[in-house]
């Protein structure tokens, strides 16, 4: 006897539910996130990556997708990111970022590498499903960090730093791009 195959459902999604006739998809019953980060490594050493720990007393719902509560509850390295705005490219994201997060650099961005990510949060049908878009690039060498909004952004040695070390899966999205972690 043979095992049937499910049906393959595309990524075509409207509100509401679907039925057979339709070419639409509900959203996956846990979320869908489109996200942007900004990998950037030292001048100094390719090892070495830009993270920081948001400070709570500036806009993160509005730069960043997280509100107060969000930061508040965890402690943790994060890369300067974001979910994107309702109808922003990728592109556009990254470059808001720069701006918003780090201050405007004249940095050139290589990317999107894109990733994705299903995973189960809760016994739903369907997972949580992240879409995440990677832009890398190189701090200069001349340009002081930014303070603001950040409670502390610095350099750290990637291979010296612990996974546990990171926040909202930011040390998955490291491991997507190759960055190796210590354990």
């Amino acid at each position: 006897m043979t095992e049937e195959t499910p049906p393959r459902r595309f990524c075509r999604f409207r509100t509401g539910t679907s039925d057979a006739t339709s070419d639409y998809q509900p959203l996956p019953s846990d979320g869908l996130c489109l996200s942007a980060y900004v990998l950037l490594r030292s001048a100094e050493g390719s090892d070495l990556i830009l993270v920081g720990e948001p400070d709570a007393a500036h806009p993160w719902d509005r730069i960043g997708a997280l509100s107060r509560e969000r930061i508040r509850s965890g402690a943790g390295w994060m890369l300067p990111a974001s979910h994107l705005a309702l109808f922003e490219g990728p592109d556009d994201a990254a470059h808001r970022i720069l701006v918003e997060q780090l201050g405007d650099p004249p940095i050139t961005l290589r990317g999107p590498r894109a990733f994705s990510e299903a995973y189960r949060r809760r016994d739903d049908r369907d997972p949580h499903w992240d879409l995440h878009f990677l832009y890398e690039g190189e701090w200069p060498r001349d340009r002081p960090l930014p303070g603001a909004p950040w409670r502390t952004l610095e350099f750290l040695a990637a291979h010296r730093t612990s996974r546990r070390a990171f926040r909202r899966g930011h040390e998955d999205v490291l491991s997507l791009a190759g960055v190796t972690l210590a354990p």
